[in-house]
């Protein structure tokens, strides 16, 4: 069973999230990059992206990890908007989903939307087999869930059949 915890990270906090889970389930890590960089500043950033979304333009992606060889992917977004970045949107438009089990993970300062019911519905029409999805707030930066929550869904998901 090979196992890819990816993610796109803005603040960092997404990036944190999937080191986490990273080292609970073992595999490798990968990070999703764009072409073009968003706005240095988090507002800036977040109101490019829902640029993007109004416009339903993707963004190039400079690096992009393989899906092909992996069975348990795990895919982490910070919520823009709502719901999933572009640059998760373009990453999973480009990915081999088909047949492969996918666990979807975001964070958040605000309401997460509709960013589990998206996830799904992107993945599954690309064939992805989607488990459950681990959404995980912050407030003034602070982490809003249990470090051992975060392990425990990681680690339960990751020999799934």
């Amino acid at each position: 069973m090979k196992i890819l915890t990816v993610y796109f990270s803005k603040t960092g906090h997404t990036k944190a999230i999937a080191e986490m889970i990273h080292k609970a389930v073992g595999g490798e890590l990968g990070e999703i990059r764009t072409k073009r960089s968003y706005a240095p500043s988090y507002g800036m950033a977040v109101l490019q992206g829902g640029l993007e979304q109004l416009r339903k333009s993707l963004p190039e992606l400079a690096e992009m990890p393989e899906t092909a060889e992996y069975d348990v992917i795990f895919v982490g977004s910070p919520v823009w908007w709502f719901t999933l970045t572009p640059a998760v949107k373009s990453f999973i438009s480009k990915a081999e989903w088909k047949g492969k089990r996918i666990y979807p993970f975001f964070t958040s300062g605000g309401q997460p939307g509709k960013t589990a019911n998206d996830f799904k519905r992107l993945l599954e029409d690309k064939g992805a087999l989607v488990g459950s999805s681990l959404s995980v707030p912050y407030k003034r930066n602070l982490l809003q869930r249990p470090v051992d929550e975060i392990i425990r869904w990681a680690e339960k998901n990751k020999c799934k059949e």
